[in-house]
């Protein structure tokens, strides 16, 4: 049995160490109310976010508030492949010295470091699986103003992280557990056959149905999670149709956003 975990939405993927992760953590920034914030003359509004864990197969969800996500019963090493690393917007590349998380998001229970900072409502750690970029945006360009032609950086961005998981026994346990304690507040065993995949997503989007293709100004909550960033907070930005290469056909999941690649620091 195999099990497909997506990742859908603002959330930040941390593979340790960087060269040859061994583990991966996930963190699920707190928007579930909308929050403001101002890069240079203009203020952007983050759109409130539901983080919840959804089960296709069953129709079920599970809300998310304060929770390490545990997945019980998996098997073999961990595998991040190339256009992960690639293609993922490594936030290091667009804003050098904006990828590095402050050490208070690792702690157990994860704590912002401010009160301009946004919390962690759940988090993960896989130690298995293959990671790969399950879509990519169309092209955006890093503006520090929507009001210039100044592009900064142009490029694609996930649109959500595929990982498939091997599960021997073809049984998984997936428990969630209140932070700071022991206590599980959830628990579901997910089982099928030996050549059965079954589908498991962590969300954490806003709606965007109307515009499915606008880029997410809510890149603007990566800058909240950097260690003492001081750089030009550089956020996403549709080209005109006019500078496009190519033919574009696809779009951005509806109520996905931008996924970021950080490094700890210290």
């Amino acid at each position: 049995m195999k099990v497909l975990l997506e990742v859908h939405g603002l959330s930040a993927f941390l593979p340790k160490p960087i060269l040859d992760p061994k583990t991966l953590r996930i963190l699920i920034p707190d928007v579930r109310e909308p929050v403001s914030r101002k890069v240079g003359d203009r203020t952007f509004e983050v759109c409130s976010h539901t983080p919840k864990i959804i089960f296709p197969k069953s129709d079920e969800e599970w809300p998310l508030n304060g929770e390490h996500i545990v997945f019980g019963g998996t098997a073999g090493d961990l595998g991040i492949e190339k256009n992960f690393l690639e293609k993922i917007a490594d936030m290091e590349e667009i804003a050098p010295g904006a990828g590095v998380l402050d050490r208070l998001y690792l702690a157990d229970p994860p704590m912002a470091p401010g009160p301009d900072n946004v919390r962690i409502v759940a988090d993960m750690q896989l130690e298995s699986g293959r990671v790969r970029i399950g879509d990519l945006t169309p092209e955006v360009a890093f503006r520090a103003s929507y009001a210039g032609e100044d592009n900064e950086k142009t490029g694609e961005v996930a649109a959500y992280v595929s990982i498939e998981i091997d599960v021997p026994g073809n049984e998984l346990n997936v428990m969630t557990r209140k932070f700071g304690t022991r206590e599980i507040t959830r628990n579901k065993v997910l089982k099928g056959t030996s050549c059965e995949t079954i589908e498991v997503i962590i969300s954490n989007a806003c709606d965007r149905e109307d515009d499915p293709e606008r880029p997410d100004e809510d890149f603007i909550i990566y800058y909240d999670l950097s260690h003492d960033y001081l750089g030009p907070k550089l956020i996403p930005h549709q080209l005109p149709q006019t500078q496009r290469s190519g033919v574009n056909a696809g779009a951005t999941q509806p109520g996905s956003c931008i996924a970021g690649l950080f490094s700890s620091s210290g």
